[in-house]
């Protein structure tokens, strides 16, 4: 059986136009965006422009209409989310679910709360139904072309311009009636880290066997990824990119959010952490460790590296090192391995530990 989900929107629509015809006959026109033809936007109050009183968009029959259309154009039935492994935290999920869902700590599943898609929608809704309007009113024979179908009869974008959160590819998230799906654009390939990763690890060299550790780096280390805008360190695996790329010259650079973090060490390995001093129970998970300084991530980063390595940069850059706040952190190790948490990527600003450093 054939469906045409189009044609089911414009019988909503013309309904509603029809039902309230002498209000958006009444209503006036903000703008003219074209100066030969009238345009569904010349009745669109332009940006800071406030709307005269009784305007369609603040109406109670207006709001039912988007509830509506989100009820009957987006609560489908087994409607499945087909993302190509992107945006790990739904895809696979039913778009059911999702509407169902509260706005949760996951900005991609709360953006399919039922409150946010009437948010996202009443705009485009809104267009569309002086669409219709001047069509009826027009008498016009031809089908209404409407914003919310314009890709075709049975696909509606459900998300535009959005890059997965954990690879940075790039892409639109749109509804297929006729397979029942949510998919993306066909030439986005799958996404490179679809089994997503929860650490990050490194190995690096402490000829002096000392430690430095500071925020960021860029006042003695001028190096940046070719690749740092096709993979931006907004996504999970621009993080791990860059990691690996200040690794390969000898430097540990890892995310850990807007924050502070405590560099507690015992023998044999050093912590960077945070946690609560005042919480006697999770003070004592490092009863063992001694507090040698903290790092204040005024760029969301910490930086660790070897004691020479950091004077022969900063004098390189005639940077004084004294100049750069930082710890140093005695191990007498010549090597050391550092595992990381991409938590606070994932999930954001957090109490724990964000690095252990064994040596």
């Amino acid at each position: 059986m054939s469906i045409n989900m189009r044609n089911k929107y414009d019988d909503l629509l013309k309904t509603f136009v029809n039902d309230n015809f002498e209000i958006l006959l009444a209503t006036k026109k903000y703008r003219q965006t074209n100066e030969n033809k009238e345009s569904n936007l010349d009745f669109i109050p332009e940006h800071n422009t406030t709307a005269e009183p009784g305007y369609i968009r603040y109406t109670p029959q207006f709001k039912e209409l988007v509830e509506t259309f989100v009820q009957e154009f987006l609560y489908i039935e087994g409607m499945v989310l087909n993302l190509k492994s992107h945006f790990s935290s739904i895809h696979g999920k039913l778009l059911t679910d999702l509407i169902d869902s509260t706005d949760g700590i996951d900005h991609n599943q709360s953006y399919f709360s039922r409150k946010h898609l009437v948010k996202r929608f009443d705009l485009k809704i809104l267009m569309d139904v002086f669409k219709a309007f001047i069509d009826v009113r027009n008498k016009e024979t031809k089908p209404t072309s409407y914003f919310v179908f314009i890709y075709d009869d049975n696909i509606v974008e459900l998300k535009s311009g959005t890059s997965c959160s954990t690879c940075d590819s790039y892409m639109h998230l749109e509804i297929d009636y006729t397979k029942n799906e949510v998919f993306v654009d066909e030439d986005v390939k799958p996404c490179k880290l679809a089994k997503k990763p929860t650490r990050v690890k490194v190995s690096l060299k402490s000829p002096s066997g000392k430690l430095v550790f500071l925020n960021h780096p860029r006042e003695f280390f001028k190096l940046e990824r070719d690749d740092r805008y096709e993979v931006s360190i907004n996504s999970t695996l621009g993080c791990i990119e860059e990691t690996k790329f200040y690794a390969k010259h000898n430097i540990g650079y890892f995310f850990i959010g807007n924050t502070t973090a405590y560099i507690m060490q015992k023998e044999g390995e050093i912590l960077a952490t945070l946690f609560d001093e005042d919480d006697e129970k999770e003070a004592a998970k490092y009863k063992d460790y001694k507090l040698c300084g903290d790092v204040c991530t005024g760029v969301w980063w910490y930086t660790v590296l070897d004691h020479d390595l950091y004077l022969s940069m900063c004098a390189e850059h005639n940077v004084d090192p004294a100049s750069i706040e930082h710890t140093v952190v005695k191990t007498k190790a010549l090597k050391y391995k550092v595992s990381h948490s991409l938590a606070a990527h994932t999930k954001g600003h957090h109490r724990g530990v964000y690095s252990k450093i064994t040596y």
